[in-house]
């Protein structure tokens, strides 16, 4: 793979056939994440038809209007949560508690490292939430389609609310907001900075957005926190929304008869360039900012866990359930392209990849949860 081909060249380091991408040197993080400002040219689109075009769509958005729910009143902020006793996540989903379990850590330090990663994943599943706000509000002024920009209106809310859900549980439940992991900004940066709203739709709602709900799904599974299992329900049904959204903008895209084959194979690299980044940087973050806490050198760990059997295979498993069918199906993954993401693990055959995908599961089922409808009214 060229140079050209990749982000982060210059934060590559090679463990055994794993490439990972790593951000050692701490003046460097600390100047990027202090970084708060940047151009993000866009150009503004006009739409005059409002009555609308694309039925699924605008179905999207009058979906998206009955199932708005409210962070601080459809919560149960009261529920006690005792770290002493529950675990927040399962110990198998984090990988630095095991690793204290292996230097032979008490279980109640086992027990700490497992909240700490919980808290560190919540944080940076945070700050992709105000990265969606920033995009959606560039969405709703670029994009072409009225019914478009009225559902990017209101994922734009939608992405509201989550900050405010995951920022009161972790600073009322979980502990402190852990600072954006330096390679997450870098691609959130990229996606901003975007010159095309394919591009920014594709990479946030199609990528980023898929990535989220495969992540918020094994949370959902392993957490023992009734009030989180609660709200990431809640934000889960709103993302497959936003997932779906974009599935079908870029279907509309890749089927255009304006979408020269040019556009199409730009498209298609763009999306390999920015999950291929994701893979490489996917967990060495977590062993940076928590490993040394618990006399866990990052780099040693890392060199551990990349050189597992299985490793290359639990690092695909986000993608291969979220994202890459919904790639294949857009035609934005094709020979050209297929073998890039088996030479970085991500499959190994197009065979392999899942028929179905959970990445829009929800999206149209306007079941509502916990008793209550999208207004907040008790059923």
């Amino acid at each position: 793979m060229s140079k050209s081909e990749r982000f982060q060249n210059d934060h590559r380091v090679q463990y055994g056939q794993f490439e990972a991408i790593e951000w050692n040197d701490a003046t460097e993080v600390k100047k990027m994440r202090e970084q708060m400002n940047f151009d993000a040219p866009m150009e503004v689109s006009w739409a005059w038809d409002y009555v609308g075009q694309v039925e699924e769509l605008r179905r999207l958005y009058d979906i998206a209007k009955v199932r708005q729910w409210d962070a601080e009143r459809d919560l149960n902020w009261d529920e006690a949560i005792d770290q002493k006793k529950q675990w927040g996540q399962a110990q198998a989903v984090s990988p630095i508690s095991q690793a204290v379990q292996m230097l032979g850590g008490s279980e109640a330090m086992q027990r700490e490292a497992t909240w700490d990663n919980f808290g560190y994943v919540c944080s940076q599943l945070l700050h992709g939430e105000q990265a969606a706000l920033e995009i959606c509000g560039q969405l709703a002024a670029v994009c072409p389609d009225m019914d478009m920009k009225f559902f990017a209106g209101t994922q734009v809310y939608d992405e509201v609310r989550h900050i405010e859900a995951f920022s009161k549980f972790i600073t009322r439940k979980v502990g402190k907001i852990w600072p954006i992991d330096p390679n997450i900004k870098f691609l959130l940066e990229q996606i901003l900075q975007a010159d095309t709203w394919q591009k920014k739709t594709l990479g946030m709602q199609t990528l980023f957005e898929g990535m989220a709900l495969g992540i918020m799904n094994m949370m959902d599974i392993h957490t023992d926190v009734p009030l989180f299992k609660d709200m990431i329900k809640r934000v889960k049904l709103d993302e497959s929304r936003h997932a779906a959204f974009g599935i079908i903008s870029m279907q509309k895209t890749m089927e255009s008869a304006d979408t020269s084959p040019e556009m199409k194979a730009d498209l298609e690299d763009w999306a390999f360039k920015i999950l291929e980044c994701l893979n490489a940087g996917q967990y060495y973050g977590v062993f940076s900012a928590l490993g040394p806490k618990y006399g866990i050198a990052p780099r040693n760990f890392a060199q551990m866990l990349y050189s597992m059997p299985d490793a290359v295979q639990q690092n695909s498993l986000l993608y291969t359930h979220a994202v890459l069918p919904h790639l294949k199906k857009l035609g934005l993954i094709t020979d050209r392209t297929a073998e890039k993401y088996r030479a970085i693990g991500l499959y190994r055959a197009l065979g392999e990849l899942p028929t179905e995908s959970s990445a829009t599961k929800g999206a149209w089922d306007a079941t509502p949860v916990s008793g209550k409808n999208w207004s907040g009214a008790t059923n």
